[in-house]
């Protein structure tokens, strides 16, 4: 089963959490809602699940986590791909002036080879407004980091 791992970042940001989640790029995605995204990716053979989770979030993001991470749970999409995910409490201290994302990927649409960025921006989300443009398998790792923080309070 192909597997795959990430981190969902998130603040508290004047009470409420707000998680960072990554817009899909790419010319399928331009015009649907449920677009935005936990950064993650493919776990690589020999790798560690935490491992694949902190260069995932860094390839796709251009951040490094050096911090601790805590497993959240997993999540199964549709096609059968299986999300292992994994959480941190960071305030990058951006709301509207975030870094832009930087790798790209080369396919092959509408007869063309073109290149986008996987992940062409990056947002903080309010958690409820979150699980509205989430990809909706992903929705349970938003509730299940609601559960977390109001069990810690």
């Amino acid at each position: 089963m192909l597997t795959s791992a990430g981190i969902l970042v998130y603040r508290i940001k004047s009470g409420k959490i707000e998680v960072l989640l990554g817009k899909t790029g790419g010319p399928f995605w331009k015009k649907i809602k449920r677009s935005w995204q936990i950064p993650k990716g493919r776990v690589e053979e020999g790798e560690s699940l935490e491992e694949t989770a902190r260069r995932e979030f860094f390839e796709e993001t251009g951040i490094k986590i050096e911090e601790n991470i805590e497993f959240l749970g997993e999540v199964k999409s549709k096609l059968g791909k299986l999300f292992k995910c994994y959480f941190l409490e960071k305030d990058f201290g951006w709301d509207e002036k975030i870094p832009e994302t930087k790798p790209t990927v080369e396919i092959k649409f509408k007869n063309k080879n073109i290149s986008f960025k996987e992940i062409e921006s990056l947002k903080y989300f309010d958690i409820n407004e979150a699980k509205k443009v989430i990809y909706e398998y992903q929705v349970p790792l938003l509730e299940a980091l609601e559960r977390k923080i109001k069990n810690n309070d």
